[in-house]
């Protein structure tokens, strides 16, 4: 019989160790468990994590078309840069031709074609900056300043690109060809 009795003690104990550890908020978490009574209440602490996410859209094929003797053949593209509010940009332009210089290249079928590409952080072109191929644009270290509306997305374009091809000894000194390459923009947040 004693042997029951200790049982009953012992399961009644663990019940009651249980309840309370059940009641009580663990260590470190937010929440507060309420009481058994007519009513009860508790409180949950609520965390939203939005990191720093950015878009980059609007993006466009670039075709520049030479006319001999015509001169230095430019093209701008406008496009959207969207970031979560108070987020700031940084930005590098590459290429398939992976020349980590100022002069980037459009392959043919049997030669190649050097052109420059600059970006402004303005849709207009007020201010371009020269791109090395592969380097990051960090507007003198202190980022660009996207668009943030509470929706991704830009209701106008804030950045542009130039890809301008020179025509001395290069476009006029190129064999009759389609020359192409592939550029691809990455944006960071900082």
């Amino acid at each position: 019989m004693n042997g029951c009795i200790t049982w009953k003690q012992k399961l009644a104990a663990g019940a009651l160790a249980a309840s309370v550890l059940a009641g009580a908020p663990l260590a470190g978490a937010a929440t507060l468990d309420g009481t058994v009574g007519a009513t009860s209440s508790g409180t949950v602490d609520v965390q939203i994590l939005v990191p720093n996410l950015v878009l980059v859209e609007n993006l466009d094929d670039i075709t520049l078309n030479y006319v001999p003797a015509g001169g230095d053949v430019s093209v701008s593209e406008p496009f959207c840069v969207w970031a979560t509010p108070g987020t700031l940009y940084d930005i590098t332009i590459s290429s398939l031709t992976n020349t980590g210089a100022t002069n980037f290249v459009a392959t043919g079928t049997a030669s190649n074609v050097n052109y420059s590409v600059d970006f402004d952080d303005n849709a207009a072109g007020v201010s371009w900056e020269g791109v090395t191929e592969g380097v990051t644009l960090d507007n003198g270290g202190t980022g660009y300043t996207p668009a943030n509306n509470a929706a991704p997305g830009c209701s106008a374009d804030n950045s542009a690109l130039r890809v301008t091809a020179a025509e001395s000894g290069n476009l006029d000194a190129a064999a009759a060809d389609v020359y192409g390459d592939t550029l691809t923009l990455l944006v960071t947040p900082i």
